[in-house]
């Protein structure tokens, strides 16, 4: 049995605070977390296939109200934007001052 050895001192970790093994954490800060971080095209549409999925589900569930095939991929997207906070926007949308405040 073969077990994948950090090479570090100790887990490296990205701005997401992750404990990451050096060759995870190239791609993990190139699509997923970090200043330069870009989702790529299949990757937002897994996304919001996913959110679809999981708003059929809880309605199919009875957890919300409505039918699950009343459900659009514009619901969706409107449910997100609502819940969406001040926390939730990408850096690049953030003032510059703004964003030491939040990682402190």
């Amino acid at each position: 049995m073969t077990c994948a050895r950090v090479i570090s001192p100790g887990p490296e970790r990205g701005y997401c605070n992750k404990k990451l093994l050096p060759r995870s954490l190239v791609p993990h800060q190139m699509y997923f977390c970090g200043p330069d971080a870009v989702r790529t095209a299949k990757l937002a549409k897994r996304e919001t296939k996913q959110d679809l999925a999981n708003e059929k589900a809880m309605r199919t569930l009875k957890i919300k109200k409505g039918k699950a095939g009343d459900v659009t991929a514009d619901d969706v997207a409107a449910i997100k934007v609502a819940k969406a906070g001040p926390s939730n926007r990408p850096l690049s949308t953030l003032p510059a001052s703004g964003f030491e405040d939040r990682v402190a």
